[in-house]
């Protein structure tokens, strides 16, 4: 069943302010039972809302984790919020939303893909992408322009 974007929206708000005060039982209520939560690039998958939680509360940290909402974006239609990055660009579609985003971990910038499959008032699957920044190679210098990356990390 198809929700209006506003639920959906507010379903992710939660989702983040819970990670925010790093509470892990309403945390659990957001997350479907059945959550599912994959990594592509290290072929692992979180199975349950119980490990999902376990891993976000282990996180290793040298200092407590600020997990910004101020970048909602969007209409009644679109609508974006990325948990603990800058949101660069979303979309979604239905139930599903995907958001590109840029985050600061302890070894530099990285961009993160991810796409959430939101059921009634919890996030039922999501699938998430890890690119770390690099710099462009020699070789190609002559077809492109380069693009700074500056204005995204003020």
């Amino acid at each position: 069943m198809r929700q209006p974007p506003g639920a959906i929206q507010q379903v992710v708000i939660d989702y983040v302010d819970a990670l925010n005060r790093e509470d892990w039982v309403r945390l659990g209520q957001l997350l479907h039972p059945d959550y599912v939560e994959e990594y592509p690039q290290s072929g692992e998958r979180i199975v349950g809302s119980t490990n999902a939680i376990a891993i976000r509360s282990n996180y290793p940290r040298t200092r407590k984790t600020s997990i910004h909402r101020e970048r909602v974006v969007g209409g009644e239609h679109r609508w974006a919020l990325a948990p603990n990055f800058t949101a660069i660009r979303i979309s979604s579609e239905g139930d599903t939303v995907t958001s590109v985003n840029r985050a600061r971990y302890p070894d530099g910038f990285w961009y993160v893909i991810f796409m959430a499959e939101v059921e009634g008032a919890q996030i039922r699957r999501a699938t998430l992408y890890f690119a770390p920044e690099f710099e462009p190679p020699e070789w190609r210098r002559q077809w492109v322009e380069p693009k700074s990356t500056k204005q995204a990390r003020d």
